[in-house]
């Protein structure tokens, strides 16, 4: 009777058989946050001037720390990802 066992593969070389290391892959995850910076007070739907960009509406947070993004859509209909610690976001209203 044949059994036939098979674990992971195998590369056959002028050394002889060895299996096959493949790095672990990490699924990909992008960081949650649940659009609120306790930090800044701001929140999706917040109201922001930027000196440059003008006038516009957050979007979306992303990450944590001093890295965080947020998406801002800037009235004159452009989105942009602005890294907040430098952003200089002035909350409005």
């Amino acid at each position: 009777r044949l059994e036939t066992q098979v674990s992971r593969p195998f590369v056959s070389s002028s050394f002889g058989a060895r299996p096959v290391d493949r790095p672990h892959r990490h699924p990909r995850f992008q960081d949650y946050d649940d659009g609120f910076s306790e930090d800044t007070g701001l929140g999706i739907g917040s109201r922001v001037d930027h000196g440059l960009f003008g006038e516009g509406t957050i979007l979306a947070f992303e990450g944590s720390g001093p890295q965080m993004k947020v998406q801002v859509r800037f009235d004159d209909g452009s989105k942009k990802w602005l890294v907040l610690q430098y952003a200089k976001l002035v909350p409005l209203g």
